[in-house]
């Protein structure tokens, strides 16, 4: 969220700390095989992405929905393939 906007995390405490937008890289992290069983392989695709666009919900009473567009970013992406525990 912080590359659009400033957020605050609240500790519930009293204390608060302030992270601002930034202009750093953007990475995205999904499984592609979320149904490998114990001992088979999971993959997942790690890459750097550009955000072209972003569309949240913020309605009290609207279902938590968000919508993101994005290409390849400067950068190689990967497969990372790890045994399923």
């Amino acid at each position: 969220m912080n590359k659009f906007m400033t957020v605050v995390h609240d500790s519930g405490d009293g204390a608060y700390d302030v992270h601002p937008k930034d202009d750093t890289q953007v990475y995205i992290l999904t499984q592609l095989n979320s149904g490998a069983k114990s001992g088979q392989m999971e993959n997942w695709l790690w890459a750097p992405i550009v955000i072209n666009s972003m569309s949240m919900s913020f309605g009290h009473a609207d279902p938590q929905s968000k919508d993101v567009s994005f290409t390849l970013g400067h950068g190689s992406p990967i497969v990372y393939c790890v045994p399923a525990v």
